[in-house]
Order: structure tokens, then sequence, then C-alpha cells
């Protein structure tokens, strides 16, 4: 916990001179931090520190409670493990006396838990591991809208109506950023264009899935604590979702410890198999200059396996209103699924209509059959090396 400043009387550290943002001058935020994992908290607070703002520090809500009373501008803390309230007790406690505004931190998705803040009233929902500068737009958001209030207070009966706008502003605001992070933009605007009929509108597209996961995860996690494994696993596949964003794929759902990405649906992608492969390669190489450094400091590190495959899938939204997602279904997905698990560490395993769709321009093996879970007949495995150079095949 930092030291306290005595002549703040409440805690804080020194006060700073106000920042300015644009038109408004925002004043510095007294900010109290809850997360019991010390590696973020740190971080986290030198950050917030460093833009200016007096903090504090708590490990839990036991230890948050006695100090709930104080004038905190804003609360940042632990949205709480699956299965409890522990975050959404915290917006009903700390917004209580002073109005604190609170922003709430998990390290997996969890769309119910996020609806189920932002309807009781935190101003964000940030997902771990965020760069720095999200968390800062979040408190700057929170230091303007104060302003804004403070602004405002002197117009007497046009507050209330004001509070209405902005309240109503800042809802569309949140919905759209937490809906960010569970919607990859496509999906986004795949459901905006369809919004009466997307559960109903299904259709066959041509389009290649990328499965990639952990391999020993389970004996990964015996020697590290929790916290550590959940973002060490959070950490690679930060590196795999960029890659296929950056190569106009979705990221469709995460498993247990990897993830399911889809190139060429919802939209049309002329090339998505050569976007996968780019994207695995790319994934790949950043995660093995991460398990390099991570050797060096003598700390575990984790591999993936990667599996891809093209072809024929119905596509569309499964599920109802209250609960849907975009997906895709059919053999291939199977496939794809399948050829990951067969995938060694680092490997990236490839099918016969991906490897058709690349060897122009990838490195290939010579294709091996391979008799995969609920396959009649054996698939032809291919496993991509890198981008085209002198050497066009590998041995088997």
């Amino acid at each position: 916990m930092p030291n306290s400043s005595k002549s703040s009387g409440k805690g804080y550290n020194n006060r700073v001179p106000p920042l300015r943002h644009g038109r408004l001058e925002a004043h510095p935020l007294r900010i109290l931090i809850i997360a019991d994992n010390l590696a973020a908290r740190d971080p986290i607070q030198g950050l917030l520190r460093g833009a200016g703002h007096e903090t504090m520090a708590c490990a839990d809500l036991a230890e948050a409670e006695g100090r709930l009373d104080a004038c905190w501008d804003l609360i940042l803390a632990e949205a709480g493990r699956p299965g409890t309230d522990s975050g959404i007790e915290l917006l009903r406690q700390g917004r209580a006396p002073h109005g604190a505004d609170v922003i709430l931190m998990a390290d997996q998705p969890d769309l119910n838990l996020a609806i189920a803040a932002l309807r009781a009233g935190a101003s964000d929902f940030l997902i771990r591991p965020f760069p720095d500068e999200d968390l800062l737009g979040a408190v700057r958001r929170c230091e303007q809208r104060r302003q804004l209030a403070r602004e405002a207070a002197p117009q007497g009966d046009l507050r209330p109506e004001l509070d209405r706008a902005l309240a109503e502003l800042e809802r569309f605001r949140k919905i759209q950023e937490v809906f960010g992070q569970f919607a990859t933009p496509a999906v986004a605007q795949f459901v905006m264009e369809h919004p009466p009929d997307f559960l109903r509108f299904g259709h066959h597209r041509t389009v290649t899935i990328l499965f990639a996961e952990a391999r020993d995860f389970t004996s990964f996690l015996g020697g590290t604590t929790a916290d550590e494994a959940v973002m060490s696993l959070n950490e690679v596949l930060s590196h795999v979702v960029t890659a296929v964003l950056r190569e106009g794929g979705i990221v469709n759902k995460f498993t247990v410890d990897g993830l399911m990405a889809v190139f060429g649906a919802p939209m049309d992608h002329p090339d998505h198999a050569q976007a996968a492969a780019r994207a695995a390669l790319s994934a790949r190489e950043t995660i093995e200059t991460l398990a390099q450094m991570r050797q060096v400091w003598k700390v575990k590190y984790l591999s993936l396996g990667f599996g891809i495959n093209t072809g024929d899938v119905v596509a569309g939204c499964l599920g109802n209103r209250e609960r849907a997602e975009y997906t895709v279904i059919g053999q291939p997905v199977s496939i794809a699924a399948s050829l990951e698990r067969a995938a060694q560490a680092g490997q990236i395993l490839v099918g016969p209509d991906t490897a058709a769709g690349i060897q122009d321009r990838f490195i290939l093996s010579v294709p091996r059959l391979l008799q995969l879970p609920d396959m009649e007949s054996p698939v032809a495995a291919a496993e991509l090396a890198g981008p085209r150079g002198p050497v066009d095949v590998l041995p088997a």
C-alpha cells in the first residue's frame, strides 16, 4: 500500500496540477485499486500515478471495506472469479457513499459478468491483458465526465436533462465497447446489418478455419499459480488474436486453453487460406521469441499447436435472443480441430484444401495421411514451415 500523504489527511499522494484533455480541464482523480495480484496491481498503480492521479491499493474487498467511505472518484477492481459477485457487490458499496465511478477488470471474457457489471453501473469493463492506452482512456473518460458535471452545476434546471443525455450517451458507448471485446468488428457489423433476422440468417461459405491451443497446459498449471497460468495463456493467445485480426479473420470463440478463428465469414476474404497461413506463422514467430526470452529468465513458458483447414461450411448465428453466437459448422471445422490436436508444440498442420490454396506461396512438407477421430478415411495433412523460398518441399 502506498505511503499516506500527511498534507491530504485522506491517505492520498500529493496533489498535482490539473491535466488538460482537449477543451476540458480534467482534475487528477482519487483512485482506489483493489486487486490481489501484486504483479498486475503494481504496474497499474505506477501507470496511474505517472498520469498524475492519486492512488491507494488494497488486496481485496475485505481490506477495502474500511476505505470505501472516503471520497474516491474512481475504484478500479477485479470483477471477481466466474460464479461470484464480488465485483458487483463492490459496485453497490463503492458507488453509494460519494458516487464513485467503478471500472472492473477480468482475466477471461465473460459476457454475462460484463452485462451484469454494466447494468449495476460500472463505468467500464476491461479484459486483461489490456494496453495501457485502454486503461488510461477509461480513466480519462471518468475525468471528463466529472468535469462536465462540475461545469453544468451552475445551470440549475438544465442539470437533470444534461445528466439524462450524458447517461444515455455513456450507456451506448459502454455497449459498443464491451460488445467489441467479445465480438470482432466484422461480426458486430454483420449483426447490425441484420438486426431483425440475424438469428435466422444462414448461408453456405467456403472458409478457412484456424485452431490454436496450448500444449501440455495441464502440466503447466501444476507448476505455477492460477493467476500466473491465466496471465501466461492470455499473453500467448493475445498474439494469435492480433495476427488473426491483422489478416482479416475473426476470433470465433475461446476454448479452455485455445481459440478458433475463421477467415472468409461473415465478410468475404479473397485469399482466406493464405491469410490464415500468414496469421499462424506470425503468431508462432512471436510466441517463439517470447519463449526464448522466458528461457533466459528461467521462467516457464507456453507453446501452441495449430490446425488449419479449408472447406464449405454453414455460417450463421446460433442461439436465441438472450444469448447468440456467430459461428460456422460442418466437417471442415472438425478436421481443423483434429489437425490442431495432432500438432506438436510450434507445429502448424494444414488440410489438403488449404495446402492446395497456399502451396504456390508457402513451404509445405510432403503430405502424410492421418487417421483423425470421427473420420472414415485418412486426411492428407501437411506441415506449414514458412513463406516460399528457395526450398520448395521439406522431407516428410
